[in-house]
């Protein structure tokens, strides 16, 4: 089992509690399959208007280039681990060449500005691109704020070697921080759960540490003996060692579901050891015959520790009867290792006791307790006399009970594992207050038939432009979203471009000058037309808006979908499509 618990990993995925078969994780794996992972995302944020200075902007440059080139091992295998990176310094410009029909894509910064002058004639141009607008640059009243994209590649999202990127990712980030004096700020859902699972992992050692020494407390409190808190160690050492080696038998992972058990199983543990050593105790006080008083124990007390164990496993067990792989691996490793923990406990225990010597009378005192024994007079006392008083009592209790049920609502958030003075939590806020939220919310658009998004004159694109003003919009809904990005931001764009540059031809062209676009898109061949794939699926079918949302909780978050459902029903008719809320926010809350 020793060998087996030193294979066993954490589980780097979040933790999902809809069973495989909910229409909405069935919803989430159809789009991940259509899109890719949506929660691949890492966000830096800086707020310094010093950014725009040209040693600062340098810097920003070199720091865009080294968070491309971070390596992290996959399966023995060294490779970059970013998809993209996208910044103030990773910019780039549409130009449009009539003499090919084509629109070409230029980095605005080929190389590092050489002069302020330089940096401002550049800079000049990316305002007037209303695609970075709010993105890239965003002014506040006393300063600047502008980001950096770092986009993991799919397969590292859920793998292990995302925690070698993410603190990679960070070193370099406090690289930058000591040369310039800028403060990075970093969110994104990969980041907050690589951290996350770094609290899990720290905290598992902490809880099993501290479920030790209260156990070890107790029994030395009780029976004074370093002896007895020895051996009481020694079992439930042993069953810690247990979980781990049953877990990684059966190919489960560390969740922070999984996580509580050794912790549980050491509590548990506690009257197990105190129920035998007690009895032992007795006995070894009516006869001194240390093999007669053993032999006692297991008899008589074994049934006890069985019964307690089988129903505190039987319990647990339930859990394996859910339709959720999180709580089903979480009652079947309680309850296989509760009764693992009965075995050791009248087994190894009585062995353990029988190579000591018999204990001395300063070690049974506790049998003599005054205290103790007034204790037990007293509850005697109350069940013979006064039992109209506990039934009374017991009602009085249940009825109160039963009023503080009916006000628990059930409300959680993405990050409700996370202490509100963490770091982490105060970058999160940050990102919500410049830019409402971190947190992906997808919005798929089935319009049931191939190429269905650009057929009818491209009517589905004017639908889609009539949902973004709702949601850009709407007081309802301004609160919790960002402004939603989709293939409607790349089409705006080629139509500026195609007008001339000029930023109020940033719109959604009409029927016939869209058809006009045509002739200037080649998705295979210009970046532009690769940005805009990642937004429709290959059969040009399903379209995708994808926004960030805010840390809402399960309860705002219903709120806005069935008010959101109501006005998407109206723009697009479910008779022609199939309009889906997805992404990581929706599913696991």
């Amino acid at each position: 089992m020793g060998y087996r618990a030193s294979k066993i990993e954490l589980d780097y995925q979040m933790a999902q509690l809809l069973p495989q078969t909910d229409s909405a994780v069935i919803a989430y794996n159809n789009f991940k399959v259509l899109f890719g992972e949506d929660a691949n995302l890492i966000v830096m944020g800086i707020k310094d208007s010093s950014i725009l200075q040209l040693e600062q902007f340098n810097a920003l440059y070199d720091l865009s280039n080294q968070l491309g080139e971070i390596t992290v091992v996959k399966n023995g295998v060294e490779e970059k681990g970013a998809k993209s990176v996208f910044s103030l310094s990773k910019s780039f410009e549409l130009t449009k060449k009539d003499s090919t029909k084509t629109l070409s894509v230029t980095k605005l910064f080929q190389t590092k500005p050489t002069s302020q002058e330089e940096l401002d004639s550049i800079l000049s141009k990316i305002h007037n691109i209303s695609l970075y607008n709010d993105l890239l640059l965003k002014r506040t009243d006393s300063s600047l704020v502008t980001t950096i994209a770092v986009t993991l590649k799919n397969e590292f999202v859920n793998d292990k070697a995302r925690i070698e990127f993410v603190h990679k990712l960070s070193a370099i980030g406090q690289d930058f921080t000591e040369k310039t004096g800028i403060t990075i700020h970093y969110s994104g859902l990969p980041y907050i759960r690589t951290h996350l699972m770094a609290k899990v992992k720290s905290e598992l050692s902490l809880f099993i540490g501290l479920a030790a020494l209260v156990l070890a407390i107790i029994l030395y409190i009780f029976f004074r003996s370093f002896k007895a808190v020895f051996t009481a160690l020694i079992i439930v050492g042993i069953s810690v060692i247990w979980v781990f080696g049953t877990m990684s038998l059966l190919g489960y992972e560390i969740t922070i579901l999984t996580g509580l058990i050794p912790p549980l199983i050491i509590v548990i543990g506690i009257p197990n050891s105190i129920f035998l050593l007690n009895k032992y105790h007795q006995e070894c006080t009516k006869h001194g015959k240390k093999e007669k008083a053993l032999e006692r124990v297991i008899k008589k007390i074994g049934g006890v520790i069985f019964l307690t164990n089988l129903t505190t496993a039987s319990g647990f067990a339930t859990f394996i009867f859910t339709s959720t792989s999180i709580l089903v691996q979480f009652g079947t490793v309680a309850a296989l290792n509760i009764m693992g923990l009965f075995l050791i406990s009248i087994t190894v225990y009585p062995i353990i006791l029988s190579f000591q010597k018999v204990p001395l009378p300063k070690h049974m005192q506790h049998l003599e307790n005054q205290h103790l024994n007034n204790a037990i007079k007293w509850l005697v006392v109350q069940v013979l006399y006064h039992r109209k008083g506990i039934y009374i009592s017991t009602v009085a209790l249940v009825l109160f009970s039963i009023g503080g049920i009916t006000l628990i609502k059930t409300s959680g958030n993405v990050v409700d594992d996370i202490p509100k003075h963490d770091i982490i939590y105060q970058d999160l806020l940050f990102f919500e207050q410049q830019y409402v939220g971190v947190l992906p919310f997808e919005i798929a658009i089935d319009t049931k038939e191939p190429n269905g998004v650009f057929k009818n004159s491209a009517s589905t694109l004017y639908k889609m432009k009539k949902l973004e003003n709702v949601l850009t919009r709407d007081s309802l809904y301004t609160p919790y979203f960002s402004k939603p990005t989709s293939v409607l931001d790349g089409i705006k764009y080629m139509y500026q471009v195609h007008r001339g540059g000029d930023s109020k031809y940033n719109i959604l062209p009409p029927p016939m000058q869209l058809g006009q676009l045509k002739e200037y898109y080649s998705a295979n061949s210009t970046q532009i037309g690769s940005s805009q794939n990642s937004y429709l699926d290959s059969t040009k079918q399903i379209a995708r808006m994808s926004l960030k949302m805010a840390n809402v909780n399960t309860t705002q978050i219903q709120v806005i979908e069935d008010s959101l459902r109501k006005q998407v029903d109206e723009i697009f008719e479910p008779s022609d499509y199939n309009v889906s809320f997805t992404g990581t926010s929706v599913v696991f809350l």
